[in-house]
């Protein structure tokens, strides 16, 4: 790919709520963490075990035929807004079978 175009940028409040949210959107993929992710977060390797994702949400997008690059970081809330967590991915993907 020789140009990247920048699709959106969120900014989310709240984390911590939807992190404990043992209800919430995200609540299964939080489920696949190993030790068990919670706030305040602890520093540590979290990893993910049998993690369950719903892909439905993607599917209003063009997936097929690109990559999608994303950036995730997490910063504290005093003065100084220090770091204290980044991912970053790249994904493409291709319907194997569509339902």
């Amino acid at each position: 790919m020789k140009t990247c175009e920048p699709f959106n940028k969120i900014a989310l409040g709240g984390v911590c709520a939807t992190i404990n949210d043992a209800n919430g959107m995200l609540a299964p993929f939080f489920a696949g963490l190993e030790p068990k992710f919670r706030c305040p977060i602890e520093p540590g390797v979290y990893q993910f075990r049998n993690a369950e994702v719903d892909l439905r949400f993607f599917t209003t997008f063009p997936l097929e035929g690109y990559r999608w690059q994303a950036k995730l970081k997490l910063y504290s809330k005093t003065k100084n807004r220090r770091e204290l967590f980044c991912l970053a991915e790249l994904v493409s993907m291709k319907w194997v079978r569509k339902a």
